[in-house]
């Protein structure tokens, strides 16, 4: 009896060794392909929107991608990721990007959507840029039913801390059409909103950040304030 306990206690030695070892090699395999991922939540006037995305290496190429949800509204975007400038207190990177929107309320597309994003961060300063089109037309059977945008995000911070930093921001939409539906007419410039920017480091890989800014035009503010802005948690991987 001792003898068939001692060859279990062997036996069941050897399957905790082997199970150990190759635990250790399927952490060192996954960390070896680790890809870099990253979540984002904002609140704005469009409402909860969420956001996923990642970057792939593929034959020496960065390739982005994510997808971004609103409501019933889904968009997945896929573009190649360029490091201008490497160094570690000086890092320019640019993504270009083309995105597809969809509307599973309606089970149609709704926008093809041209992008350009800008990331440089250099000693305490951080600078972002984005740059989106959106175009309804190629999908509309009507294209005075909806209007083609440029939208375009800016922000400037420096860093106070290691935890805080804080500086301006500009968001600005323009209409690509001279006339909406039923032939009304549009001013060029949608929207102007200006403001600051602040961001807070949230415990390891995540950040809160906070755009409050004002509605320069004068049309958008008929009834209210003109108080606008953005609250986003944003998480690394």
């Amino acid at each position: 009896m001792k003898q068939k306990s001692d060859t279990l206690c062997w036996c069941f030695g050897i399957l905790c060794a082997l199970t150990l070892m190759g635990t250790e090699a399927s952490a060192e395999e996954t960390e070896e392909s680790a890809i870099p991922g990253w979540f984002r939540a904002d609140i704005d006037a469009l409402g909860t929107q969420l956001w996923f995305g990642a970057s792939h290496e593929l034959g020496g190429l960065t390739i982005a991608s994510d997808i971004y949800t609103v409501g019933s509204i889904g968009e997945f975007d896929i573009g190649p990721s360029f490091t201008l400038i490497g160094q570690e207190n000086n890092n320019l990177s640019v993504i270009p990007m083309i995105g597809l929107e969809f509307d599973f309320g309606t089970m149609n597309m709704t926008a093809l959507v041209p992008q350009f994003y800008t990331f440089w961060a250099a000693g305490s300063l951080y600078f972002e840029s984005w740059l989106l089109g959106f175009f309804f037309a190629p999908f509309d059977d009507d294209p005075l039913d909806s209007t083609d945008i440029l939208y375009t995000r800016n922000f400037l911070r420096y860093g106070l801390s290691d935890v805080v930093a804080v500086g301006p921001q500009i968001e600005l939409t323009i209409n690509l059409e001279d006339e909406a539906a039923g032939g009304v007419a549009l001013d060029s410039l949608a929207s102007l909103i200006v403001g600051g920017n602040i961001s807070l480091a949230y415990g390891e890989h995540n950040a809160l950040e906070l755009f409050l800014g004002y509605q320069t035009k004068e049309e958008l503010r008929e009834g209210n304030d003109g108080i606008a802005g953005r609250f986003t948690f944003i998480r690394h991987w």
